[in-house]
């Protein structure tokens, strides 16, 4: 009985662990929970405005300012600030939803020509325009 404690291991020690079972193990309960799991019954109910969307959209109105602070109301030249205001109550005057307006800015438009726009159509009660 001479033997040393430290030679009776010959064989070195298992440090690594085995995971091929562990996957295995959730791949087969993640199976389990979806085949398990109930279809989704709820629903969401909506009712939608008779007739087509494109029949409720109107053609877009689009103002342009060019870089000599000169506005156009779809193309066609307007004299200033008064004409503007005269179009735009003339557009919140009118029957049915308000239309898309665009605001389209030249790159060498003074800063104060957009901002007259946007606060005149602010006066007018539009809140939704785009600026391209």
């Amino acid at each position: 009985m001479d033997e040393d404690p430290d030679d009776t291991h010959d064989s070195p020690a298992l440090t690594e662990i085995n995971t091929t079972p562990l996957i295995d193990v959730l791949l087969v309960l993640l199976v389990m929970l979806i085949i398990t799991m109930p279809a989704p019954t709820h629903k969401v109910e909506t009712s939608l405005a008779p007739g087509s969307a494109a029949e409720t959209r109107s053609v877009p109105i689009t103002i342009a300012i060019d870089s000599g602070s000169g506005l156009r109301w779809n193309g066609q030249g307007i004299d200033g600030r008064q004409d503007l205001e005269i179009r735009l109550a003339q557009l919140v005057a009118a029957a049915g939803p308000p239309p898309d307006i665009h605001l389209r800015v030249d790159r060498g438009a003074p800063y104060g020509a957009p901002a007259m726009v946007m606060a005149a159509l602010q006066r007018h009660g539009i809140s939704r325009f785009g600026i391209e």
